[in-house]
């Protein structure tokens, strides 16, 4: 999962939020109704209902059947939801049961968004609804609240949100699919930038399981595709399938067709003709088997990097360092029949991309779900030559919950208790393996152990900086993570050189394709499955839920966007206070305690104050001033900088530090002599005096 935005996304943030907007709407409701009730003021726009009429009827043709009163189709089962509320019957809908319906002329059944521009109020309760999830059946309640004051307001949640009448479902054996389409998500993407900039677009596409209920399997199988050149790391939807069961490839047909066809021709977009490249497929280990027709990672034959058999240990583990790589060519010859399932071709070959090149190893799954994840459950419950004692476990999770209250704003989660393992997510596991782990494990593991670890964590790091990831430093990360594995083999035994372990020697080749681990990795993917579930309410016909929700979304403009991901963002000052510290020179200046930038926040507290500035010392923010239009920051620094390790480089070449004694002196320097942001971790355990030696590393992400 991508990290959230810098400016809070917790539930009493987005409470606060929420009813500081209501109020606000409340208030703007009063002023137009004493408008209304002075100066006859109207909206200027005729009280429409787009689901009467019988425009609707002839644009759909033959494909609409209307039955009885409130005209649902005979075959609602296959193209429609159940009412989401008992009031959804009462306006009625139709939808189509064809297949082959590309439902074009829906567009000019429902209110544009020129018209929406005419009511103000209804795009406000339209956008606020789709923000927050809110269900048709609280919008109803709403607007037959609003309705005596707005009389242009729509009666029902669907003439609101402009809800689809009519979609194409596809009927397969193990469950249903919609296509929503590549080119049409590129188009509603694209037309919100500047399009002559842009010649050609590379796309990150990611096919994935959802479960739905624990208590059956009902599953979502998405296809998603994220655009490597847009600010908003938010992908958008392809294809949903929904069944019982895992889908046969063929549901990717559709998909297929459609990017080969975008990769021969291109897409015109305003006049503006995009070259369309495939980027990368990205998904995990079993859904990479799935879509490519291979073994699974758990048989033989089955790392698709490399020619290597495996051996049996209990399991089937990698013990080989040399085995000679797969190469694009060869999987399409299918010359290692041991590695592709008898009989079946995937779709995917249709593309003009690399079946082995363009599927890079998720590091998400790999190394923080998998790799990370291992040597954590090693050291707690592991064999009794590798496993820690309760004792030295405690002391871990208690300087984990130490080290919490110095996470800065930037990450989506602090770090737990070891006893909280099973409950981890991906992102903890970053966080510790990337941040974390050289200050908590230091006093931990053995000597030998902490060593071999420091491989682990040094190549991941090199990989991990964009500043650091170039063609010379990823060679020396290969290698690194080569002594791991080897490394892995001698301290935990032959049997623990399983998949995930034995990906790490190909991870590297990723990088050197790809850049950071970060530009191929599931975190966005996985964020957007996570929304796309809670937009099923009831477990009755999913698909068609999910499907009406996001055409409800794209139709009244209000995808949510991530504000900060543009570059364009301004500095926001916020929190203005009188407590300094105040520099002489500076007298007078405004003094805030906070301020947000496009790529990172700021404040003088010990979460968010520790930068490095371009002249090289490390700073910590105690006031941030406002004088005369320019920002400026107050800070200290500290007497003594060293590496924090030695092994297997100087820390400090990663531009990690070990500092101490933070002066007494107040220093000014302007905003844009910031680099970096950093962690700032004490190092001793349960110490929160900053005259002790802390851990300063710089954040990757």
């Amino acid at each position: 999962m991508t990290d959230p935005p810098i400016d809070g996304q917790s539930y009493s943030a987005r409470y606060r939020r929420a009813k500081k907007q209501t109020d606000a709407d409340m208030r703007e409701l009063e002023i137009l109704k004493e408008m209304r009730q002075s100066e006859d003021f109207s909206f200027g726009v005729e009280n429409q209902n787009p689901w009467s009429g019988d425009d609707f009827v002839e644009s759909c043709g033959e494909n609409v059947v209307e039955d009885g009163e409130y005209g649902y189709s005979s075959n609602m089962q296959i193209g429609s939801d159940t009412p989401d509320t008992a009031a959804d019957v009462n306006e009625g809908e139709t939808f189509s049961n064809d297949l082959h319906d590309t439902s074009e002329s829906d567009n000019d059944n429902y209110l544009t968004n020129a018209d929406t521009d005419d009511l103000p109020m209804a795009a406000k309760i339209a956008t606020w609804a789709n923000e927050f999830n809110i269900s048709h059946a609280a919008i109803n309640s709403l607007l037959k609240i609003l309705k005596p004051s707005f009389s242009d307001l729509p009666s029902d949640a669907r003439t609101l949100l402009q809800s689809p009448r009519s979609y194409a479902v596809k009927t397969f054996s193990s469950g249903q699919y919609f296509h929503f389409g590549v080119a049409h998500g590129l188009e509603s993407v694209l037309s919100k930038m500047d399009l002559s900039t842009i010649k050609e677009v590379h796309l990150q596409f990611n096919v994935d399981g959802l479960p739905l209920f624990k208590s059956s399997n009902s599953q979502f199988w998405p296809i998603l595709c994220l655009i490597r050149q847009s600010p908003s790391k938010d992908p958008f939807v392809v294809g949903l399938f929904c069944g019982n069961s895992k889908p046969k490839v063929e549901f990717l047909n559709d998909f297929v067709d459609e990017v080969s066809c975008l990769m021969g021709t291109g897409l015109i977009i305003h006049k503006h003709h995009i070259h369309v490249m495939v980027h990368s497929i990205i998904c995990d280990a079993p859904a990479r088997a799935f879509v490519k027709c291979i073994k699974s990672h758990s048989g033989y034959s089955s790392c698709e990097k490399c020619t290597q058999k495996g051996e049996w240990y209990g399991k089937v583990v990698f013990t080989s360092m040399n085995a000679s790589l797969r190469t694009d060519e060869q999987f399409i010859e299918k010359s290692d029949e041991d590695h592709h399932l008898q009989g079946a071709t995937s779709p995917i070959e249709r593309l003009s991309i690399g079946m082995v090149s363009h599927f890079p190893l998720d590091p998400m799954h790999l190394l923080y779900l998998g790799v990370m994840r291992r040597l954590l459950l090693h050291w707690i419950r592991g064999p009794l030559t590798v496993r820690l004692s309760s004792r030295v476990v405690s002391k871990m999770s208690a300087h984990l919950l130490h080290l919490s209250q110095f996470i800065p704003r930037e990450f989506s989660r602090r770090s737990r208790s070891l006893s909280e393992i099973d409950r981890w997510k991906a992102t903890e596991f970053r966080l510790f393996l990337l941040y974390l782990s050289p200050v908590v494990l230091a006093s931990a593991l053995t000597e030998n152990h902490y060593k071999h670890f420091l491989l682990l964590f040094t190549g991941c790091t090199l990989l991990s900086k964009s500043s650091l990831c170039n063609k010379i430093n990823i060679a020396y990360a290969e290698n690194l993570l080569r002594l791991f594995v080897q490394g892995v083999a001698e301290l935990y035994g032959k049997e623990e050189l399983v998949y995930n372990i034995h990906g790490l020697l190909h991870i590297a080749a990723d990088a050197e394709r790809f850049g950071t681990l970060e530009n191929f990795s599931s975190f966005p993917f996985e964020n957007k499955l996570k929304s796309i579930k809670k937009l099923v309410r009831k477990p009755q016909l999913p698909l068609q839920q999910v499907v009406r929700r996001l055409l409800e979304q794209e139709r009244t403009g209000s995808r949510i966007v991530d504000p900060n991901s543009s570059s364009d963002v301004k500095p926001q000052l916020l929190r203005e206070h009188w407590r300094g510290p105040l520099p002489a020179e500076c007298v007078g200046a405004k003094q805030f305690s906070q301020i947000l930038l496009s790529n990172m926040f700021l404040a003088s507290n010990k979460r968010d104050s520790c930068v490095i500035l371009a002249d090289g010392p490390i700073a910590v923010i105690n006031n941030i001033l406002l004088k005369d239009d320019d920002i400026i920051i107050v800070y200290k620094t500290f007497g003594i900088s060293d590496s924090l390790f030695d092994y297997p480089l100087q820390s400090k070449s990663l531009g990690i530090f070990k500092v101490s004694n933070l002066g007494d002196t107040l220093h000014c320097a302007k905003l844009s002599s910031i680099v970096q942001k950093c962690l700032l971790l004490p190092c001793d355990d349960m110490t929160d005096n900053r005259s002790c030696s802390h851990a300063v590393l710089p954040l990757l992400h």
